[in-house]
């Protein structure tokens, strides 16, 4: 996953975080995969642009990434929601976002509800 840290713009420097995965099982140490040449060799894969590569790596850091799910977001009059519902690796406010948006698709399902005699079933689609 990449994300721009500043307005890219052809032929002038700009910065990125990389987020590069380590497969589950990988019997390297954590320390193996932030070696320099590790993390070159990663972006001569991905990156596009004229070679040699002209990047400087400011930090590195592993981290495990996890997502878990309620298997139902709603029991009877209970209605889960945001982190009660579900965790997100928080990663470009991913976790955040997804709980605004349960936030407002909760919102939005109650109001169809309670001021237009809807079905209560649409909190269970």
């Amino acid at each position: 996953m990449l994300t721009p840290l500043s307005p890219p713009h052809f032929n002038t420097t700009s910065f990125w975080r990389y987020t590069l995965m380590v497969p589950a099982g990988d019997a390297r140490s954590d320390d193996e995969p932030l070696i320099e040449e590790t993390i070159r060799n990663c972006y001569e894969e991905i990156m596009v642009g004229p070679r040699p590569l002209q990047v400087e790596i400011f930090q590195r850091a592993v981290y495990c990434i996890h997502q878990r799910l309620v298997p139902t977001m709603r029991r009877g009059r209970c209605v889960l929601a945001g982190d009660a519902a579900h965790l997100n690796s928080p990663y470009g406010a991913v976790g955040l976002n997804t709980g605004l948006l349960d936030a407002d698709a909760l919102s939005e399902a109650l109001i169809m509800i309670v001021a237009q005699s809807r079905s209560d079933k649409l909190l269970t689609l």
